[in-house]
Order: structure tokens, then sequence, then C-alpha cells
């Protein structure tokens, strides 16, 4: 058929429009399969010739277009164009990868739906994640297979393929295995917030670069879903709702930033530097900054490019979205960053081996149970460390302050002395915390300035005072650094009249 094509093609435009056609074709194989399935149906298909090229043509049209739209998302999350050879027999459909394309035979059926669901499946089968098919369980990537379906026949408005996908193979399958039923509902809710693609199916691709050919095993199976099921608990996360947004395992190292304006407002950008700071002491590899709304995005496009600028990570990919969100269409962004490795010979962050001494006993980080927030140190004099709990009436501070673990960890740091404070949203109450050994008790009232992020501690006397400063003022600078917020502390018993400041809200 391309044959002929060519020999129309140069009998009417000449052989160099022809020469010039056919390179384009070359690079787009995917179009000439859109353009040759409109020949089939506008020119064969009236003469009564070709069904079974116009089946097949129309199909590869299809699942080669939404390859390279896939690809375009993630790089080589599909790779390989596909191409339907009929079968002889009346067998089930099945793929396999020769000369770079992924051949599917395909026994005929008068039931388009059908044919075009049962090459998707095949080719999908072997095609989608190439590199990291192999170390997700059987389930999970069943579901994933479903997903990508779903989405491609979503796409070209075949609804009618969406119901027969679901009747003739999701629910006979969970039939046959119920758990299978869970990890669809799962990658439901992962691709419902728009982390299906840019994100869970980005780090698999990551994963199958790390990993292939090494053999898979319960544990890489495990650690795979694990990740799914960290997805799912963002993507359901409530509005103000702490949850876990760090995964750090053998093989998969990712962060999800959420940036929201409110927060900045109070915590400022260099809140989400200390985060990447945190992420690359850490180990992460991959930090996604996400956030939806046109300010919002604005501003994650701002804190991803001020991150690049300070040499922390490289931008990969800004993925512009829109997903429904009960109900509404939202628009999204997805900016996938790799943070970079710091190189030999470059000054160590000071707070670096505070992160590592908590990761080695704190066993509730690894566990989600609780987060790292900031971190701030003074060498040889303290380390100040916000901490918030991740799980339901979990308190974050008796676990971080095992008589044994700041006794070991003081050793390691010379002597340093280390102190928990519980992270807030309220700025008045974490810079309150922050300032310990100052008791709350102490604390007439706290007056603050959001937009200059500058805030007055009025405390009850001048012993109050010292305690908040301590020596040479290195208590206070240790919580500034913390907060990120310019503190000053005034006695009530100095102020201008000996009288005390009127009571302002925090949040004034």
């Amino acid at each position: 058929m391309s044959d002929i094509l060519a020999l129309i093609i140069t009998f009417l435009f000449g052989s160099g429009a022809a020469t010039a056609i056919l390179l384009w074709g070359l690079n787009n194989p995917e179009k000439v399969d859109v353009w040759v399935a409109l020949f089939h149906r506008t020119v064969l298909s009236r003469l009564g010739l070709g069904e079974y090229g116009n089946v097949a043509r129309n199909i590869q049209a299809t699942l080669n277009t939404a390859s390279k739209s896939l690809n375009d998302e993630v790089p080589d999350v599909l790779p390989h164009l596909m191409k339907i050879e009929w079968a002889r027999t009346g067998r089930a459909a099945e793929g396999f990868l020769r000369d770079g394309e992924v051949v599917v035979t395909l026994a005929h059926s008068s039931n388009r739906d059908r044919n075009l669901v049962v090459a998707t499946l095949a080719y999908l089968g072997q095609g989608l994640l190439p590199g990291a098919r192999l170390y997700v369980d059987r389930t999970l990537v069943r579901a994933v297979d479903f997903t990508v379906a779903r989405g491609i026949f979503l796409a070209n408005r075949a609804t009618s393929a969406v119901s027969h996908l679901i009747e003739s193979y999701v629910l006979p399958e969970i039939e046959k295995e119920p758990n299978l039923r869970a990890d669809c509902t799962l990658m439901d809710r992962i691709e419902a917030a728009g982390l299906f693609s840019h994100v869970f199916l980005r780090q698999l691709t990551y994963l199958g670069l790390k990993t292939f050919p090494a053999t898979p095993d319960q544990a890489i199976h495990t650690e795979i879903r694990d990740f799914a099921n960290f997805l799912g608990q963002v993507a359901t996360r409530e509005k103000g709702q702490d949850v876990n947004l760090r995964f750090a395992r053998s093989r998969i190292k990712a962060n999800i930033m959420l940036v929201a304006r409110a927060e900045t407002k109070v915590w400022g950008t260099q809140a989400y530097a200390r985060r990447v700071r945190i992420c690359q002491d850490m180990g992460i590899e991959h930090l996604y900054i996400c956030a939806t709304g046109a300010q919002n995005i604005e501003l994650a496009q701002q804190i991803a490019t001020e991150q690049e600028q300070t040499g922390t990570l490289d931008i990969v990919q800004r993925c512009h979205f829109r997903y429904t969100a009960k109900g509404d269409d939202v628009n999204a962004i997805c900016i996938v960053s790799a943070l970079r490795v710091l190189t030999r010979g470059a000054p160590p962050d000071p707070s670096s081996a505070v992160y590592r001494l908590l990761e080695e006993h704190i066993p509730e980080l690894a566990q989600a149970k609780i987060e790292v927030v900031a971190v701030a140190r003074r060498v040889g004099v303290e380390s100040k460390v916000a901490v918030r709990a991740l799980a339901d009436g979990f308190d974050p501070i008796p676990c971080c302050t095992r008589r044994a673990a700041i006794s070991a960890m003081g050793a390691q740091l010379g002597g340093e002395r280390l102190e928990f404070v519980r992270w807030s949203n309220d700025p008045g109450n974490l810079i309150v915390a922050s300032l310990a050994p100052l008791s709350p008790h102490d604390v007439h009232d706290v007056l603050t300035d959001l937009d200059r992020k500058q805030a007055v501690v009025w405390v009850k006397s001048r012993t109050a005072r010292d305690k908040a400063l301590g020596p040479d003022g290195e208590n206070l600078r240790c919580a500034q650094e913390l907060t990120g917020w310019d503190i000053q502390v005034e006695a009530v018993g100095e102020s201008v009249n000996n009288q005390p400041p009127p009571l302002v809200d925090a949040h004034a």
C-alpha cells in the first residue's frame, strides 16, 4: 500500500515533492498511518476492497498516535510503534517485538470495538514500560494497562470501546482476581489527581532504566506497590491535610512538592528552598513541583526557576495539563526536576549531618509517621529540628527525644545540643516554639507582619528574653533560620511607658 501511495504522489506532484513527503513520512510514521487509514476509508472501502487493511490501519493509526502523545508526556514509556498482522486461525491475540515494532497478531472480528480493545491490550502488554514491566506485580501492572487503554479510547472518543473493555476484560478478570479491583481503583485515584502519567509512569520508567536486567524479586514488587499507595494518599489528600510527600526507598527516591500561594504568604519561597535542601540531603533523586490554579502555577514556575538558578536541581520537563476535580475542570502543572548531586569539593551543608543522623536513629521517619520540615544548625552549639506528624493522633516529639537516640546523636555531633520543635502552620505558634528554652508561659504576645516576614515576640521579663536570645544571640539566630522569619524579642517591662503592646492576631 505504501508503494501505491508513493506512485500516486510522484504522479501528482513530481519526484521532488515525493521525496520531501517520503522524508516527512519517515519522521512521522504515526501520521502516515492516519492518512493511509483515511485513504482506506474513503477510497478502497467504497470500492469494496481492503476491509482487513482498513481495520488494521485504523487501529494502528489510533495506537501509534496515542504512543507519540504519551511519549511526549513521558519519554520512553511506550517507545515502540505497533503493527497488526492478521492471524490465520482464531487464536488469541498476542504481541511480540520485531525490528523495533510491536507486532500484534489479531484474529479479525466484525466487532470494531473488540478489534480495538484486543489489539490495544496486546500492544500494551509488550510495549508499555518495557524496562520496568518485569518489576511490577501481576495485578498492579494489569491495572496500569487498563488505565492506559481507557485513556487512549477516551482521547479518541471511543466510549463504546471503553464499555467493551470494562465488560469483557476488567470485570471478568476482577471476578477471577478480586485484588485487581483495589488496584484499578487506586490507579483511578492517581489518574484523577493528574499524577498517573506525569509521576507514576515516569517514575516506573526511571526505575526500569536503573534496574533492568536484574532479576525481579518480592522486595521490588513491594516497593513499587508502596509507591503506588503513597501516590494514592497524595491524590486523595484534603486541602490543609498533612500527608507524607516524600518517598525514599532503595530504587525509588521521589518527593512531591505542592505549591500554594496561601502557604507562601506565611512562610515565603525560602520555605520551599529549605524543603529542596532537605530532599537533596536525603538522597531524593526526583522532585515533582505541582500546583493548580493560575496564581499557584505561576508561583511553582518561579520556585522551580529559582532553584535551578541556585544549582540545586535541573528542570526535566514542565507539564501543563487539565483534570477534573469534584466536577470542575482544573488547570495544573507538574514540573519534573532532577536534584543535583553535590560535587566533590563543594562545601557541605551544615545540616546534612543532622539529616543523616535523624534517619539513622528515628525509625518513624522511614515509616512515614513523621516528617522533617526544617532544620537549622549552629555548628558546635545547637541544632533545631521542626517535625510534624503524618499519622492521625501521632505525636512526633516523643519518638524524636528518646534518651538513647538523643545521646547517640549528640555524641556524633560533638556534644551539640539537639532540640525538636513541633511544626505548626500558625506562624506565631511556630516562632514561639522555635525560641525554646523560652517557655510559652513566659510569652505575652506575638505581633507578625506577613508581608515582611517579621515578628516581635513580647515576653514577660528580662530573664525570659535572655532565654529566647541565648548566649551571644545564637538561639535567636537558629530560630530565625528554622522559621525563615526575622524575629525580635522584647520584654514587656521595658516597653514604652512600661505598657504591654495591644493584642494582635498572629494571622493579621
